[in-house]
C-alpha cells in the first residue's frame, strides 16, 4: 500500500530515514500531510522567490497559534511531553520548519525556548525558535498554545517583502513602492495535498515534498527539542 503520514511523520531523524528508505524500497509513495505548501498565498510566495522577485532572502519569519489543542486531557498523548514534545511543535510549529525549509532549504542550527504559562501540560505551551540556514539566511517562528487563531509568513529580501496575512492574501512591498495586496481564490488545502499524492501515485508525477525534504525537517524538530531542553543552541544532524 502506498503511505500517507500525517505530521510529524517522526520524531527521530534516523528512524524518518529508515521509514522512507523501507517506502523506496518496497516501490510505495510516501505523502506527508503538510498542507502549508499548497495554500495559495505561499504558493505565490514560493514563486516570487525562487523567481529572484525579492533579491537575496534575509530573513523569514511566522507565528501560527491558536487554543484548538488546549482542552485535551492530561493523560491524553498531545499533553505527552515524550509523544508530543516542545509545547505546539508537533501540532503547529512543525508547519512553519516544513515551510521554511521549502523557501530556504536547509537550516544548520535552532535556538528554542520554551514556557508552560497557564496549560501545565508537561510539554509546555509556548515556545519561540530561531534558526539559521545553510544559505546564510536566518529565522524565527513562535506558536502558543492558549490565545485566539492567529497565522501569518512574512519572508524579507533585500528588493523588498511579502506577507501572507491569510491563506488567500499576500501583501508585496518592494523598495521605493507602495504596498499592493493580491487575493487568491481560496483552495482546500488539505484536499490538494491529497490529490498531489494521488497524482504521484497514478502518474509517476515527482511527489511536492522530496525525501530528503521529509527527512531534514524530522531532524530540525529534533535539535529543537534538545534545545528546548538544553536551553543552548543545538546544530542540525
Amino acid at each position: 500500500k502506498h503511505v500517507f503520514c500525517e505530521k510529524p511523520f517522526a520524531l527521530d531523524a534516523g528512524d524518518a530515514a529508515r521509514a522512507v528508505a523501507a517506502c523506496r524500497d518496497a516501490s510505495v509513495v510516501l505523502g506527508v500531510g503538510h498542507d502549508w505548501r499548497y495554500r495559495p498565498a505561499l504558493v505565490e510566495m514560493k514563486r516570487m522567490i525562487d523567481a529572484g522577485d525579492l533579491g537575496t532572502v534575509m530573513q523569514v519569519e511566522a507565528n501560527y497559534s491558536h487554543d484548538l489543542l488546549a482542552d485535551v486531557s492530561p493523560g491524553a498523548w498531545r499533553a505527552d511531553a515524550a509523544e508530543a514534545p516542545a509545547a505546539g511543535m508537533t501540532g503547529m510549529g512543525i508547519h512553519m520548519t516544513d515551510w521554511f525549509i521549502a523557501l530556504l532549504g536547509e537550516a544548520r542550527e535552532v535556538h528554542a525556548r520554551i514556557s508552560d504559562r497557564v496549560l501545565g501540560h508537561g510539554t509546555g505551551d509556548t515556545i519561540a525558535v530561531t534558526l539559521e540556514f545553510a544559505n546564510g539566511a536566518i529565522g524565527y517562528f513562535g506558536t502558543t498554545m492558549m490565545t485566539a487563531y492567529l497565522w501569518h509568513v512574512r519572508v524579507l529580501g533585500s528588493e523588498g517583502y511579502v506577507e501572507a496575512r491569510s491563506e488567500n492574501e499576500l501583501v508585496i512591498h518592494m523598495r521605493g513602492r507602495e504596498p499592493e495586496t493580491r487575493a487568491f481564490d481560496a483552495v482546500d488545502a488539505v484536499a490538494a495535498g491529497i490529490n498531489a499524492f494521488a497524482a504521484t501515485i497514478e502518474t509517476g508525477a515527482a511527489y511536492p515534498i522530496p525525501d530528503d525534504q521529509i527527512i531534514h525537517n524530522v531532524a530540525v524538530l529534533q535539535a529543537i527539542v534538545r534545545s528546548a531542553r538544553t536551553r543552548k543552541p543545538e546544530a542540525v544532524s
